[in-house]
């Protein structure tokens, strides 16, 4: 991010573990979790990141729309 020059508040990590989430928090980024992925969403809801159920619903979500 530093060599790219992107700022933390610019970015986004999309992830679909515990794991990516803290990666992100470490990073100061956001971060959006996919519960199809490696962990459940009882899992990632640990986690205080949104949560989508598939990655088509990403563009949904970095569009404003509601999570359902």
């Amino acid at each position: 991010m530093r060599e790219l020059r992107i700022k933390p508040d610019d970015a986004l990590l999309i992830g679909d573990t515990i794991h990516d989430y803290e990666v992100a928090e470490e990073l100061g980024c956001g971060c959006l979790l996919i519960c199809n992925g490696h962990q459940c969403s009882r899992r990632l809801s640990f986690c205080n990141a949104p949560i989508v159920e598939d990655i088509s619903d990403v563009i949904g979500f970095i569009q404003g729309e509601a999570i359902a």
